[in-house]
C-alpha cells in the first residue's frame, strides 16, 4: 500500500466517524504531497523587502526551472486581522521551506525573534532560512549585522541558516549562493521525505482520535437500552452545561486578562515616575539642556523602556502559561470520563512585546557647526530619528515633537524659568513615551488572550461533536463502530510502523 492509498483510507475512516473536517484536512495534505513544485514561503514584517526579494530570486524563470514556487506572504503585522488568516496558516503549514526576511537596519527585533522562535518550535516545521535584506544600506556595518543575526538565530532556531539577501541589482555571488541554498533545502529528495514524515504524523493523530471515539461508542453499546438512554440524556445535559460553562470561562479568562493589564499598568506607572524623577534630578545638576536631551534623556529613556519591556515580557509569559493551564484543566473537568490535559499551554500564543536597545550616546552628540537658530527643529528631528528604530512611528513622532518644544523652551526662556519649563516638557516626553508603549502592549495582550480562548473553544467543540456522535450511535451501529475501531487500530499500527522506519526509531 503506497502512502497516498494509506492517506485515503484514513480519510475514509474519518468520514465514517462523521469527522468531515478531519477527513478534508487529510485529503488536502495528500493533494499537497502530489504537488510537483516545492513551496517556499517568504515571510517578514513591513518594509523588509519581501516582494523585491521574491522578484530577484525568481527572475529569469529560475524558480520554475528549479522546481520551486516562491510565495510572497502578507506582512506579519496584518496576519491577526487578515481576512484569509486560515488560508495563510494552511499555506505556511503546507510549505517546504520558510524564508524569514529581516532588514539590516533593524535586524531581528524582538517581534521577529518571537516569531522565529515560534516557527522553529512547531512540530515537523519545514527548514528555516533567514535572509538579511538591505545590507547595502548599512555599508561597513554589514559584517557585524550578519554576525549578530547568526548569533541570535543559533539561540532561537539552531537548525536555521542565515545568509545575506541578494541585492538589487543582484550581486552574482550573493544571488547564486541564495539560490543554491533554496534549491538544496527545498529540493525534491529532502522535500518528499519531510512531507512524508509530516503527513504520517497527521495520519497517526487521526487514527488515535477515531479509535478513542469508537471505544466510547462500543462501551455505551454494551449497556442496556434504559441505561443508554439515561446516559445519553446525562451526556447531552453535560454538553449543555459545558456550553453555558464556556460563557463563564470566557468571562473568567477576560477577568484574568484584565488583572494582568492592571498589573502591567501599575508597573509601567511605577517605572515612568522613577524615570522622570531620575531625569529631573540629572537635569537639575546643571548640564546644558540642549546636550542633555541627546546625551542623557533619550538614551536613558530608551534604557528604561528596555528594562520595562524585559519585566513585562516575563510577566506576560508567566500569566499566559498559568492561564492556559487553568483553562485547559477546567475544560477537561467538564468532559465526562476524560483524564490528562489538552494541549493548550504549550501552544498558547505569547504577544510580540518589543524590546528596546540602548542607544549609543556617541551617535547622539551634536555635530559641530549647527546653527543655533535652527536648533529646536533639528533636535526634534534627531530625537524622532533616534527613537524610530526602537518604538512605533507614533511614539517616535510624539517624542520628536516634545523634544522640539523642550529645546525651544531651553533656548528662548531665561535662566530663572528654564529649569522648571524643561522639566515639565521632559515629563511630557516620558509620560507620552511610556503611555504609548503601554497601549501597544495592552493591545497585544488582549489579542493573545483572544487567540488562546478561540483555540481552546475550537478544540473543545471538536471533541464534543465527535464523542457525542459516538455516544448517540444506535445499537444497530455497533458493527459500524467495531469496524471503525478495527480499522483505526490496523491503520494506526501501520502508520506507526512507517513512522518508526522513516524516523529511524
Amino acid at each position: 500500500m503506497d502512502q497516498l492509498d494509506l492517506a485515503e483510507r484514513v480519510a475514509l475512516l474519518a468520514d465514517g466517524a462523521g469527522a468531515d473536517a478531519v477527513a478534508e484536512s487529510v485529503r488536502r495534505a495528500a493533494r499537497r504531497a502530489r504537488a510537483p513544485l516545492g513551496r517556499v514561503a517568504v515571510m517578514g514584517g513591513s518594509r523588509v523587502g519581501k516582494s523585491r526579494l521574491v522578484a530577484v530570486l525568481g527572475e529569469g524563470g529560475w524558480a520554475e526551472l528549479a522546481g520551486l514556487e516562491l510565495v510572497d506572504t502578507p506582512d506579519w503585522e496584518t496576519w491577526p486581522d487578515h481576512p484569509e488568516t486560515a488560508a495563510l496558516a494552511r499555506l505556511v503549514a503546507d510549505c517546504d521551506l520558510l524564508v524569514v526576511a529581516t532588514e539590516a537596519r533593524r535586524a531581528l527585533p524582538s517581534t521577529e525573534q518571537a516569531r522565529l522562535r515560534a516557527l522553529a518550535a512547531q512540530p515537523q516545521t519545514p527548514p528555516l532560512l533567514v535572509l538579511v535584506t538591505k545590507l547595502d544600506e548599512v555599508e561597513d556595518e554589514a559584517p557585524e549585522v550578519l554576525l549578530r543575526v547568526r548569533h541570535l538565530t543559533r539561540t532561537l532556531a539552531p537548525a536555521a541558516q542565515v545568509l545575506p539577501a541578494p541585492q538589487q541589482p543582484p550581486v552574482d555571488d550573493q544571488l547564486a549562493q541564495a539560490r543554491a541554498v533554496l534549491a538544496a533545502l527545498a529540493g525534491p529528495r529532502d522535500r518528499i521525505a519531510r512531507r512524508t514524515v509530516r503527513r504520517h504524523h497527521q495520519l497517526a493523530d487521526v487514527c488515535r482520535l477515531i479509535a478513542q471515539a469508537a471505544e466510547r461508542a462500543l462501551a455505551e453499546a454494551e449497556r442496556a437500552e434504559p441505561v443508554r438512554r439515561q446516559a445519553l440524556q446525562l451526556w447531552r445535559a453535560q454538553r449543555e452545561i459545558a456550553r453555558v460553562r464556556w460563557l463563564t470561562l470566557a468571562a473568567d479568562l477576560d477577568k484574568r486578562c484584565q488583572a494582568l493589564l492592571n498589573l502591567l499598568r501599575d508597573e509601567v506607572e511605577r517605572r515612568r515616575v522613577a524615570c522622570a524623577a531620575e531625569l529631573a534630578g540629572a537635569l537639575a545638576e546643571g548640564p546644558d539642556a540642549r546636550a542633555f536631551i541627546r546625551l542623557v534623556a533619550v538614551p536613558r529613556v530608551e534604557e528604561r523602556l528596555q528594562e520595562l519591556q524585559d519585566s513585562i515580557g516575563e510577566t506576560v509569559r508567566e500569566a499566559l502559561s498559568r492561564d492556559a493551564d487553568w483553562l485547559g484543566a477546567t475544560l477537561l473537568a467538564d468532559r465526562p470520563g476524560e483524564s490528562g490535559a489538552p494541549e493548550l499551554a504549550g501552544a498558547s500564543p505569547v504577544p510580540d512585546l518589543e524590546r528596546g536597545h540602548a542607544l549609543d550616546s556617541r551617535a547622539a552628540q551634536h555635530p559641530d557647526g549647527w546653527d543655533l537658530s535652527r536648533l529646536p527643529d533639528l533636535l526634534g528631528s534627531a530625537i524622532e530619528t533616534l527613537l524610530a528604530p526602537h518604538v512605533s512611528d507614533a511614539v517616535a513622532h510624539l517624542a520628536g515633537s516634545a523634544g522640539t518644544a523642550l529645546t525651544g523652551s531651553a533656548v528662548s526662556l531665561g535662566n530663572d524659568q528654564r529649569l522648571e519649563r524643561v522639566i515639565d516638557d521632559l515629563e511630557h516626553v516620558v509620560r507620552s513615551t511610556f503611555a504609548a508603549r503601554l497601549a501597544s502592549t495592552e493591545e497585544r495582550v488582549r489579542l493573545a488572550y483572544q487567540q488562546l480562548a478561540d483555540r481552546a473553544h475550537r478544540r473543545d467543540e471538536q471533541w464534543w461533536q465527535l464523542n457525542t456522535a459516538a455516544l448517540s450511535a444506535p445499537p444497530e451501529s455497533v458493527q459500524h463502530w467495531q469496524g471503525l475501531a478495527g480499522h483505526a487500530a490496523t491503520l494506526g499500527a501501520l502508520v506507526d510502523a512507517r513512522l518508526a522506519t522513516l524516523e529511524g526509531a
